[in-house]
């Protein structure tokens, strides 16, 4: 008990990056199924899931990096939280953009 009071702040820390991956890999997956299951026409082939997780796990690299480069995982707090609003919008912004260029430059590529 003692060594969490010590380290509560990075444990916190480590438990808010393991939330943001499994939220961000299950968006993915979530995002996989709507377009098979809803947007596809029936009929038409559409690759099973297994062919997307190394793209997925990229993709959730991508945006976790750019949670963190942005401050995102830091323990400092602004009043009524804008700087982290600012931060996340502007991590989310980019990790958009990094990951349509990532998609754009691997759509060739076979895994």
């Amino acid at each position: 008990m003692e060594y969490m009071k010590r380290n509560f702040d990075i444990l916190y820390i480590v438990v808010q990056v393991w939330i943001d991956g499994l939220i961000c890999m299950g968006a993915c997956m979530t995002g996989y199924w709507l377009y098979s299951h809803l947007v596809l026409p029936p009929g038409v082939y559409m690759p099973p899931m297994a062919d997307f997780r190394q793209l997925f796990v990229l993709i959730t690299g991508i945006v976790l990096s750019c949670f963190w480069l942005f401050g995102l995982y830091q323990g400092q707090k602004s009043i009524l939280n804008v700087e982290e609003y600012r931060g996340l919008f502007k991590a989310t912004l980019m990790s958009f953009l990094l990951t349509s260029t990532a998609v754009f430059l691997l759509r060739e590529v076979e895994f």
